[in-house]
């Protein structure tokens, strides 16, 4: 196909030549004989100087006339003065003018001239009111002749106005012959004319339709002015528009022409130095206009613009274009430079046989006598390489385009390529929103119709069965946490909003409390999980919290897919890496998916079938981790024959100067600020409470005792076995509170609390462990016997003086009487319930909120929202638990409280889903009302009465506002009118979206806009419509009106 394109760019040429070669062997030369005739030469006589018009025969034999040899070249600088201005004569006798039909004396070559014949005057050319916008060179006239003047002397008046007096040309024609003999002379420029105008006007229109491709604006520019100079310099133009000026200003097209020129190649080559090309092009524009205008005022200036300073201009700018069209082919080798070349070459050469032919030597004229159609090729030299330079550079053009062509195929079919991918992406997104919809509702309900279950006091419970459904609840919140927790990290990493906290972590002490974690998984399963790693494997330079999430993922992935044989963990050391491998002999992977397994939303063919398989962003953060650790992860698997997953991570290396390792002792601790000696702190009474604080890093130990000075007394360790030394050796002053951190060397947190415990009970000295959030909820799988709470790193003061002042505060009360206990514990009881029911209203404040905020912060939000609510209500169930066998009523109590807070995280997660699906408004607003609508049926149990009509494309904003508004609608109708039935329509006319929503609850009362009405009231003034809200209709307690605008254009 691009074959014929190329092609056709030549048709024009070929259609040139072609009737070029037919014209000149079908149509003779310019015909002579008796039609032509040039006066005889030797009568010619030239007087210098103005004569009387009256009389002029009288002054024939005057001494002032001398004789005139036409034919002579340079004839005028020999007769005439130099710098002469003024009026001369030229005389000449006329031949027999018998034979000629309609004889005419053809004159061209002055800018003022008059012809006499017998004291008449037969012609006259601008001598009564003389102007300069006339081109000599190029004027022509025919002064009519009687056949009574044949023999006669004819006298020609010539005013010479400037520098350059030109001889002129004089010939006998017939009338009907001259215009037969103009027509050949100047069909071929006609035709050029036409070839270039159809050019030029091909360009302006592919310009009007692609304005940013000013390539072909150029163009047509420069064939425009290619046109302009093949028919000015024929004798056509004048014949047919009788205007002088046409002619005289066609030396401006110059100047024009090589604006067009210059501006073209700076599109082609402007990649490098495009300011060059731009400014001669400016340059060449400026000469143009300032000659046009000059043209007007003063025809010197005119000519000296056009003849010097452009010349000039041109001189100094194209040596600079040509050298850097010659490095430019050099350095890319572009074909475009090829026809760039040939086009210059061949209007150079044109140009130069026309000089030679006009200026040095007539060799076409000598020629003509032996090849007739020669004649031709004289008269239009210039334009025929003019017309070779413009067709060189339309190849330029079609290279252009076909280059652009095979670009937009390329784009077009990576654009078809990335638009399967975002079907398969939109479509990975849908079944994830399924997925995460069924994963966030079961457990919810579940937790819900178990605390029904444990609240309705109708029926009884045994012991075992009331703590077996709160196992199941407190399940059901960790599955939820878990599922929280790989959302937000999915969405931090893909905002790059997450750090890593390196430090030398020990590989096989992380996995060992993974495989702790996990155990009682395994063993419901009667599987094995053997850790293998050496335990002289070197330290990780790695993140210990992200690196336990990533071993908690492998492992609990390997269990859940796993249902007879055994979990692996083996290490070694590979070059400058820690070489982890995690093998179970569970279901495996097919072979094509094992590389698909690690991306976002996707899951194996089996695990997909799987109900509880989860949301398919467990495996992409633990790629995505690994892979910020400067790791690598590959997976091997066969069907029906396990999976191996290998990981590396960077082997810490250690530095020249460590620093020493010893522990931070009582003594250290006075010295760096920790506080006093433990002797001393023994023997003071009404002291502030002791902490204990257990931590390997001593920048942790100091950022922790400085936000705990100078309200307590602090004690720090570096080592866990130091810490329980330095317990036995102080049974007398033991701490009021120990906070430790889990990853530790040689004993970790878990073992140094069970190790506490043996000498302490958790209501004697409590125990707050350091971890950090990530993907296994710290609050549900960390909280184990003998640890009394957590703390997430990184450490806010204001909770860290909280969580401490709470457990001593807990510490004291267990101290006291029992009486006392039951009263505090009331009042903490109910400063919670206040502190919840505000936590509520800040829930339900800032899912409103949210509606107008980026969707990256929904998922931080309703995180803290989730976190904190099932935080809460485990809590209450952990009192239940111990409240249940002493104090039923109170347990029931606390599980209403439960209850109540489950039911607003219920509501909280609802509104977490209805925000991930906005975009679905993204594609059809129709079915996402009908979902809404479907959704409030089947979950509430309500009514509702749809009429949605024929709806336009409209705008994302108008979307949004139409589907919160029924969202907002039904919500309120149902919970603040208790409305049981809907009637909800939707129209499109006159340009106006019509919105209504009635239900039949109680009244509207006018009263404040809550934030979720306050937003739509604010959003529909933005898009200049209306919202109104009537009550007391018939039949209906309550309507919601929206009117807004839209033009469908």
């Amino acid at each position: 196909m691009n074959v014929f394109k190329r092609a056709a760019a030549f048709l024009p040429l070929a259609i040139l030549l072609a009737a070029f070669l037919l014209l000149s062997l079908r149509i003779g030369p310019v015909r002579h004989a008796v039609s032509e005739t040039t006066p005889n030469p030797g009568s010619w006589a030239i007087h210098v100087g103005d004569l009387p018009l009256n009389g002029l025969a009288a002054n024939d034999s005057a001494g002032e006339w001398k004789p005139y040899p036409i034919e002579s070249r340079g004839v005028m600088r020999e007769v005439l003065p130099d710098d002469y201005r003024g009026y001369y004569w030229l005389r000449f006798r006329l031949p027999d003018l018998g034979g000629m039909e309609s004889p005419r004396l053809f004159i061209s070559g002055f800018q003022h001239a008059e012809l006499y014949i017998s004291g008449e005057r037969i012609y006259e050319f601008n001598t009564d009111r003389p102007g300069f916008r006339v081109n000599k060179y190029q004027h022509w006239d025919l002064a009519k002749l009687r056949p009574e003047f044949s023999g006669h002397t004819a006298y020609v008046r010539v005013l010479q106005d400037d520098a350059d007096p030109q001889p002129g040309e004089f010939r006998i024609v017939d009338k009907s012959v001259f215009y037969e003999n103009m027509l050949r002379r100047d069909l071929f420029r006609v035709l050029f004319m036409v070839v270039f105008l159809f050019l030029s006007a091909v360009s302006f229109l592919l310009w009007a339709n692609r304005r940013k491709e000013t390539i072909y604006l150029y163009f047509g520019i420069l064939n425009a002015c290619a046109a302009y100079g093949s028919i000015g310099r024929s004798y056509l133009l004048l014949l047919f528009t009788h205007s002088d000026l046409a002619v005289y200003l066609q030396d401006v097209a110059v100047p024009v022409g090589a604006f067009a020129l210059l501006g073209f190649l700076g599109q082609i080559y402007g990649g490098g130095k495009p300011h060059l090309f731009r400014y001669g092009a400016w340059c060449n524009l400026f000469f143009g206009i300032v000659a046009w205008i000059a043209a007007f005022f003063r025809a010197d200036l005119y000519h000296f613009i056009i003849d010097k300073m452009f010349l000039l201009t041109s001189v100094l700018i194209m040596p600079v274009v040509i050298v850097l069209l010659v490095s430019d082919y050099r350095q890319y080798r572009r074909r475009e430079s090829i026809w760039v070349f040939t086009g210059c070459a061949a209007f150079t050469l044109f140009a130069l046989l026309h000089y030679i032919e006009v200026n040095v030597y007539p060799f076409v004229g000598a020629l003509i006598g032996r090849y007739p159609f020669l004649y031709y090729f004289q008269q239009i030299q210039i334009v025929f390489g003019a017309f070779l330079f413009v067709c060189c550079f339309g190849m330029v053009l079609v290279l252009q385009y076909t280059r652009t062509h095979r670009q937009v195929a390329v784009y077009a079919k990576e654009l078809r390529a990335n638009n399967e991918k975002l079907l398969a992406l939109d479509k990975l997104k849908d079944e994830f929103l399924s997925r995460t919809s069924h994963e966030l509702r079961t457990p919810l309900y579940g937790m819900i119709g178990l605390a029904e279950a444990l609240a309705d006091g109708t029926q009884t419970h045994s012991s075992e069965e009331s703590f077996r459904k709160l196992s199941l609840i407190v399940a059901s919140g960790r599955r939820l946490s878990r599922l929280i927790n790989d959302i937000l990290d999915h969405s931090k990493i893909q905002h790059q909003d997450l750090s890593l906290r390196r430090k030398p972590v020990d590989v096989r002490q992380a996995a060992e409390i993974v495989i702790a974690l996990l155990e009682k998984q395994a063993e419901r399963k009667m599987l094995a999980i053997r850790n293998e790693i050496p335990r002289d494997l070197p330290r990780a330079w790695a993140d210990e919290d992200r690196l336990e999430q990533i071993f908690f993922n492998l492992v609990g992935n390997a269990i859940k897919f796993t249902e007879l044989g055994k979990v692996t963990l083996q290490g070694g050391v590979e070059g400058s890496s820690i070489r982890i491998t995690v093998t179970d002999t569970g279901i495996g992977i097919y072979e094509d998916e094992t590389d698909r397994v690690f991306e976002p939303f996707v899951q194996g063919k089996d695990a997909a079938r799987d109900a509880s398989a989860g949301t398919g962003l467990g495996l992409a953060v633990t790629k995505q981790l690994i892979e910020m650790h400067g790791g690598e992860v590959s997976l091997k698997s066969k069907p029906g024959e396990g999976t191996q997953v290998t990981l590396t991570l960077p082997i810490w290396e250690k530095p020249l100067e460590e620093e020493t390792s010893g522990e931070l002792r009582i003594g250290e601790a006075e010295e760096s600020g920790f506080g006093g000696s433990t002797n001393e702190l023994a023997e003071r009474i009404g002291v502030p409470p002791l902490i204990l604080l257990v931590d390997d890093e001593r920048m942790n130990l100091e950022v922790l005792a400085s936000q705990l000075e100078p309200d307590y007394r602090i004690v720090g360790m570096q080592r866990a076995a130091e810490a329980l030394s330095w317990l036995d050796a102080h049974p007398d002053t033991a701490p009021d509170l120990i906070i430790a951190d889990i990853m530790m060397p040689e004993m970790n947190g878990y073992e140094f609390s069970g190790k506490v415990r043996e000498r302490y009970s958790e209501a004697e000295l409590p125990i707050l462990l350091l971890t950090a959030q990530f993907g296994p909820d710290p609050v549900h799988e960390r909280i184990l016997p003998g640890v009394n709470d957590y703390l997430m790193k990184p450490i806010s003061r204001q909770e860290l003086l909280t969580r401490v002042h709470v457990h001593l505060r807990l510490t004291r009360l267990n101290r006291s009487l029992e009486q006392e206990v039951q009263h505090r514990t009331a009042e903490l009881e109910e400063t919670n319930l206040q502190l919840q029911l505000s936590m509520n209203d800040t829930i339900r404040a800032m899912e409103e909120i949210a509606v107008l905020e980026e969707r990256n912060r929904i998922a931080h939000r309703v995180h803290d929202t989730v976190g904190h609510t099932l935080t809460a209500s485990i809590m209450q169930l952990e009192a239940v638990k111990r409240l249940f066998g002493k104090d039923p009523t109170a347990a029931l109590d606390k599980l209403d409280t439960a209850q109540s807070v489950l039911r607003g995280g219920l509501e909280s997660i609802r509104g977490f889903l209805h925000q991930l699906k906005e975009d679905g408004l993204q594609n059809e607003l129709a079915v996402s009302l009908h979902q809404l609508i479907a959704s409030a049926r089947e979950t509430a149990d309500i009514e509702i009465d749809a009429h949605i009509g024929s709806m336009p494309d409209v705008g994302p904003l108008h979307k949004k506002v139409i589907f919160h508004a029924l969202q907002e609608g039904l919500t309120n109708g149902m919970k603040h009118g208790g409305g049981t039935r809907f009637e909800f329509t939707l129209l499109f006319h006159e340009k106006v979206l019509h919105f209504s929503l009635r239900n039949n609850g109680a009244p509207y009362v006018a009263s404040p806009f809550g934030l979720g009405l306050s937003a739509i009231r604010e959003l529909t003034a933005q898009l200049g419509g209306t919202l109104q809200i009537n009550a007391a209709l018939p039949d209906w307690g309550c309507e919601i009106k929206l009117r807004l605008p839209f033009s469908a254009a």
